[in-house]
């Protein structure tokens, strides 16, 4: 089943935190610090919008799903 179209935008807020331990200032070490964090990031984004969507989901009155249990 396709996704139905939303009625309106969500907003996501998404705040992080990070630990990075970076030996020299150069842009190669920075880049690579980055490229270290960033599976970490994008999991951490994913999480968060999927959570949001299915609180919007899960508190409409309508659902675009129909569950036969």
């Amino acid at each position: 089943m396709g996704a139905l179209p939303l009625q309106k935008d969500i907003t996501i807020e998404f705040y992080c935190q990070l630990r990075v331990n970076i030996r020299r200032s150069d842009f190669a070490s920075i880049m690579k610090a980055f490229l270290m964090l960033l599976p970490q990031l994008l999991d951490d984004f994913f999480q968060k919008v999927f959570v949001v969507f299915g609180e919007y989901e899960m508190s409409r009155e309508k659902k675009s799903f129909v569950c036969k249990c």
